[in-house]
């Protein structure tokens, strides 16, 4: 039951983000996708914990968690441009 919840918690994150705007201060944040996944796992520990894609297939969600609470949401375009989607702590 508990791994449901966290299914589910995951799902609803990945789906809202994909139905809202990005904040003005998210759209200036992008990265090649290889070098955001490695420093987040370097610098905080981060591994990715779910993917998702938009309805048209053109952008992949990811969430990232690390075992101390933080967590990260990217969002990557077809042409391989990853952006910052949000952040925080527990």
């Amino acid at each position: 039951m508990k791994m449901f919840r966290r299914s589910l918690l995951i799902a609803g994150l990945i789906g809202g983000v994909a139905l809202s705007a990005l904040p003005a201060h998210a759209q200036n944040t992008c990265f090649i996708r290889d070098q955001a996944i490695e420093n987040l796992k370097t610098s905080y520990g981060e591994e990715v914990e779910a993917r998702g894609l938009s309805n048209d297939g053109k952008v992949m969600f990811e969430l990232l968690t690390s075992e101390d609470g933080s967590w990260t949401m990217l969002m990557t375009h077809a042409d391989g441009k990853t952006c910052l989607v949000g952040s925080g702590q527990s």
